[in-house]
């Protein structure tokens, strides 16, 4: 055991909660425990929250890497674990960092690189699901017009959304009279590879799906790649800007089976925040993958569940029990704004920070 229980949480951003959540876990499982952050903003809302903050040069940046492992050469965490897309993407498929990570003793929560790729991108993702079972609307780029003109003919609306994108981007609900139209909006604000302009086939259509939007937490045994160890669900109620904004706590048993059959296909370990349609008659369909902490999970660590605990039991070796996936139903939560000082004064400033003066 290191003589402090470390785990670092990257890009946290305004995700202030899993910082007091993972220290009530250090508590709770009697650990001298500190919570690191790594920002590359320095002015963030969590960049000054952690027990420790380390600032780190852009992913995109060759200088990440190198200085990604000075810090974990340096504070010897047992336990990494970031929440942003486009970093995890860099660890786990445009370099080897998530396994230099591990070879150094470090828990890298995730699933495989090639399930990486489909988090990352809606029609692989829904190929990969097709693949092993799991029901998903049919998925077309928007440059398939023949696709789409027939996919027009059988339903009445349907979804348009970024096909690289993130938290809700370029998502809009139109009637199939005016998914061109759609597809053109959203091709403007498409995400693409730097040097290329966005296309229709970065942008995706797919039926609209009837039904409930569920939002799942799939969490797999961080040392066993695979092996599911809890379902936690919750139906929106409310999004806003891409996330779920106010939810109500439900049975995870209709999500099991999907719940599965992704956490061993896709080698998981860790927790994946899932969107699922649950239909009248009781299926379950997956909309969206994010292979990360997302915005839900809130919801059902406030009705009781707590993946935090569980993540450092195992980092640890410590005994979790089975109470920590448990959580009560019915339980509503809904989210509200706050705010912290980031920077205490004008001359603590990072430097190029403009400073605007009222007169």
């Amino acid at each position: 055991m290191p003589e402090h229980a470390t785990v670092v949480i990257g890009s946290a951003g305004r995700r202030l909660y899993l910082v007091d959540w993972f220290r009530e876990a250090f508590t709770a499982l009697g650990l001298d425990g500190r919570v690191v952050v790594t920002e590359n903003d320095p002015t963030s809302s969590a960049a000054s929250y952690g027990d420790i903050a380390r600032y780190l040069p852009r992913y995109t940046d060759p200088a990440y890497g190198p200085a990604l492992l000075d810090v974990v050469e340096e504070l010897r965490p047992l336990l990494y674990v970031s929440v942003n897309d486009y970093e995890l993407m860099h660890l786990h498929v445009h370099t080897d960092l998530a396994q230099q990570l591990r070879g150094r003793g470090v828990l890298v929560p995730g699933v495989s690189p090639e399930w990486q790729r489909g988090c990352a991108d809606k029609l692989q993702m829904a190929r990969l699901l097709d693949k092993i079972g799991v029901p998903t609307p049919l998925t077309l780029l928007g440059g398939n017009r023949d696709g789409i003109a027939d996919l027009a003919r059988r339903v009445d609306e349907v979804v348009v959304k970024h096909r690289f994108g993130s938290g809700s981007s370029g998502l809009a609900l139109v009637p199939t009279h005016a998914v061109r139209g759609a597809v053109d909006d959203a091709v403007r604000t498409a995400p693409v590879a730097r040097g290329r302009a966005p296309t229709a086939d970065d942008v995706v259509v797919q039926p609209r799906l009837t039904g409930v939007e569920h939002g799942v937490d799939i969490v797999g045994d961080l040392h066993t790649p695979g092996e599911l160890s809890a379902v936690l669900a919750r139906s929106k109620l409310r999004m806003r800007a891409g996330e779920t904004d106010k939810a109500v706590t439900v049975d995870p048993g209709p999500f099991h089976r999907n719940a599965a059959l992704i956490a061993r296909a896709a080698g998981l370990t860790g927790l994946i925040d899932v969107d699922m349609f649950l239909d009248a008659a009781g299926e379950a369909s997956v909309i969206d993958i994010n292979p990360r902490f997302g915005g839900g999970y809130p919801f059902v660590h406030l009705a009781g569940a707590d993946v935090p605990l569980f993540y450092l039991a195992r980092a640890f070796g410590l005994e979790a029990g089975e109470a920590w996936r448990d959580y009560g139903l019915g339980v509503l939560s809904a989210k509200y704004e706050s705010v912290r000082v980031t920077v205490g004064s004008e001359r603590n400033l990072p430097d190029g920070l403009p400073v605007k003066h009222r007169r």
